[in-house]
């Protein structure tokens, strides 16, 4: 596909000569086997990406204006969040407010008495505490942005797939799930307006006025959508916007070409370097995607009315977010609004999926409650509500994708081996290393 991609002109953002000499260079990284050769290779095709593709000043003007404050958009946010809770079950104590670069979910009770006093934060406290008992949210699957529901959404609902360029497109999508919401969130954030482009309303003339109307029975249009879907669109349109800037993303996409240099250095560490070689591997797997995509995309009609401005910048925006933010739930790829505003506590709340309501819930498990009672423990009032998000990603994985990880170890950090010879040479270059 990568071969083929060029769309006969240019595509997202870049002319044609440039295109093919970025997709040469990836083709030459592709087929070395020295590593070492390998290593010098990426970091030669790095930084002509990010030259190519980031050093568009207007391009990276439109893309910052897109973004508000977090002070500035905080009263919207906290509406959006509080109008929710007439929808589907919030804890009605929990709240949103300023945390790190974005949002967070706060414990603040609405009855208070008069024996008040500050906390370490200063925040006002009167000694009551939010229990691992309780239910923070429960969520309905009907309320997951999830890939099920794009495929049946515009754009992807209006695609015309009689085209072969758009059946190639949408194999593509389907092929790879996170590809998907990695679109559709970009068509929300930075293409969509208040009715989807193929709904277009004329003024009808006099004669079209004398016509025949429609009789009762006649079926709407496809496009037509009913006031609920409009109103979950608007749901994920807000959700969007509480979304991290690119400015405090850390993922591997946003990592200098002086960073990756650095790491491909660290040969001696089976740290550093699977941390070079993971990362590497992704970005130019992210890098193809774009460039397959944008020229799908330049070549298409339909795709261009969806995405007439389609960028580097928002591809690799919306896929960090993707890639920090997606949930496995019934072989579908989610992302899930309100829960996703809590930040990381390797102490906080666990969630599960309660498949028999079909609703994400978010509470305490029952260990965790008992424990709690010994220690007296909780979430008191002015703290975060936070969220365990698990130990399936090793650190290097939470680096890499999610741009940081915290000081507790994780299942992904420790690898096994079948046999004592080989347990014997990791532990002897483990040695090593530490000397």
């Amino acid at each position: 596909l990568l071969q083929n991609s060029d769309g006969g002109g240019a595509g997202g953002g870049l002319s044609y000569g440039s295109r093919q000499g970025l997709i040469a260079e990836i083709q030459k990284w592709a087929q070395m086997e020295d590593v070492e050769q390998r290593s010098k290779q990426f970091l030669a095709v790095h930084e002509l990406s990010r030259n190519l593709l980031f050093s568009n000043a207007t391009t990276n003007q439109q893309m910052s204006s897109s973004f508000k404050n977090p002070k500035q958009l905080l009263p919207v946010v906290q509406s959006w969040f509080e109008d929710q809770k007439k929808v589907f079950y919030i804890h009605p104590d929990v709240h949103v407010n300023l945390s790190y670069d974005g949002f967070g979910l706060f414990y603040k009770p609405s009855n208070t008495n008069n024996n008040t006093t500050k906390n370490n934060n200063n925040n006002t406290t009167t000694g009551k505490v939010l229990s691992k008992s309780e239910t923070i949210c429960k969520i309905p699957k009907k309320y997951f942005l999830s890939t099920e529901f794009i495929t049946k959404d515009e754009p992807f609902a209006s695609i015309n797939l009689t085209n072969p360029q758009n059946q190639q497109f949408t194999s593509l999508l389907t092929q790879s799930p996170q590809l998907l919401l990695i679109m559709y969130l970009i068509y929300l954030k930075f293409h969509f307006r208040s009715s989807p482009p193929s709904v277009i309303v004329k003024k009808p003339s006099k004669n079209q006025q004398q016509k025949k109307t429609p009789t009762p029975s006649a079926k709407p249009s496809p496009s037509t959508s009913t006031s609920s879907e409009s109103a979950i669109k608007s749901y994920f349109k807000q959700y969007v916007e509480t979304l991290p800037s690119p400015t405090t993303i850390h993922t591997c996409l946003y990592w200098p070409t002086s960073f990756y240099s650095l790491l491909s250095t660290r040969t001696h560490s089976f740290l550093l370097s699977n941390t070079f070689h993971t990362s590497s591997s992704f970005y130019i797997s992210r890098l193809k995607s774009f460039l397959i995509l944008s020229s799908f995309i330049s070549s298409s009609p339909s795709l261009l009315k969806f995405y007439p401005n389609f960028s580097s910048s928002q591809f690799f925006w919306a896929c960090s977010i993707v890639q920090s933010r997606q949930n496995l739930i019934e072989e579908s790829f989610t992302l899930i609004p309100i829960w996703d505003l809590m930040n990381n506590d390797d102490e906080g709340f666990s969630t599960f999926y309660d498949d028999q309501n079909l609703e994400l819930v978010c509470k305490g498990k029952e260990e965790e409650e008992k424990e709690e009672q010994k220690t007296r423990g909780g979430v008191k009032e002015g703290e975060e509500v936070g969220m365990r998000y698990g130990e399936m990603r090793g650190s290097v994985e939470m680096v890499i994708h999610n741009g940081w990880c915290g000081e507790v170890r994780r299942k992904g950090d420790t690898i096994e081996f079948g046999g004592e010879e080989e347990k014997e040479k990791v532990k002897k270059r483990w040695e090593e290393e530490k000397e």
